[in-house]
């Protein structure tokens, strides 16, 4: 059956996001906003060594404070978020920098995304991450061996999707992203007939193409 999630008396909440083995959350009550909860490893709920599955307040990027949480990502062993002024956050594994930022630096603790892009929306794969700017950009970083961070080779500071203008939505899977722009859907990475698309190669996106539908 249903299981109330217990954090505190905290409720109003208003963002939701479930990865593999955690959760995360965001709430307007009080000056909580940002929660997680599930499988501490990797520091992937806090960034927090303490955590112990139960649901933690995310509390520990420095200069922030819990009020500035917009939107929060839960992914593979890493989360994310989007806090005011369109930063974005990132905590957890760091193993294919898909934190966002040189691996060798706060290993697993909440820390800014490199590069001075101003992100609406995040999404958090298994191992990569991507972003939609405010100017309506994508961008992704992490792993890349199957294309799904858009070819630029995983680096750990945001590339932008080459071929793509006016991104409204993102949404990162484990081998593969796919996105909504100028209304249509493209998608990159692994195949296997995930992408549903043309003949682009798997790294660059590729329209979706629909039953019935010529292909590019």
């Amino acid at each position: 059956g249903f299981h109330q999630v217990e954090a505190g008396g905290v409720s109003g909440w208003s963002d939701v996001s479930a990865g593999e083995e955690h959760t995360c959350a965001v709430t307007g009550d009080g000056d909580a906003n940002a929660w997680c909860w599930g499988e501490p490893e990797f520091l992937k709920l806090s960034g927090d060594a303490t955590s112990t599955g139960e649901p933690v307040l995310v509390t520990s990027a420095p200069g922030l404070t819990v009020e500035d949480t917009l939107a929060v990502y839960a992914g593979g062993d890493h989360s994310c978020a989007v806090v005011e002024a369109n930063r974005a956050y990132c905590w957890g594994a760091n193993n294919e920098n898909q934190l966002g930022r040189d691996p060798a630096s706060n290993q697993g603790i909440v820390g800014a995304v490199s590069g001075d892009q101003s992100f609406e929306i995040l999404t958090t794969g298994g191992e990569h991450t991507c972003g939609v700017t405010v100017g309506g950009d994508a961008y992704c970083w992490g792993r890349d061996a199957d294309g799904q961070a858009g070819g630029g080779g995983g680096g750990a500071s945001p590339a932008i999707i080459d071929g793509l203008d006016d991104v409204s939505d993102i949404s990162a899977g484990d081998e593969h992203t796919c996105a909504i722009a100028e209304g249509w859907v493209y998608c990159w990475g692994r195949a296997a007939d995930r992408l549903g698309k043309g003949p682009a190669p798997d790294s660059s996106p590729g329209r979706v193409v629909w039953p019935g539908e010529p292909s590019e």
